[in-house]
């Protein structure tokens, strides 16, 4: 599958610095290089930016952590976004979960 393809990351970005965090917030939240792009998982919160926006935690058993709390951003432009190019079925899952939306 092509990167330009992905639709999910997970960053296990315990060690990124803003510079790194930032440009990948960049890179992601730009639909022109990533059209499918939906949904990031980071284990590190992202510093100040305006791409992406943090819409969730979730808590991540990890190896040196049995109770991570992981960051749930979406592209801050994602209601824009063609439906065809956006299958939200996990995004739908997290923010829906216990039933209540």
């Amino acid at each position: 599958m092509p990167l330009r393809d992905v639709s999910h990351v997970f960053a296990c970005s315990v060690c990124y610095d803003d510079v790194l965090l930032r440009s990948m917030a960049t890179a992601l939240g730009d639909r022109r290089l990533f059209p499918r792009f939906q949904l990031l998982v980071s284990l590190r919160a992202l510093p100040s930016q305006p791409h992406l926006v943090q819409v969730g935690e979730v808590q991540l058993v990890t190896s040196w952590n049995g109770g991570a709390t992981a960051r749930v951003y979406v592209p801050t432009d994602l209601l824009e976004r063609p439906d065809d190019a956006l299958p939200l079925t996990a995004l739908s899952q997290l923010l829906c979960s216990g039933g209540v939306c």
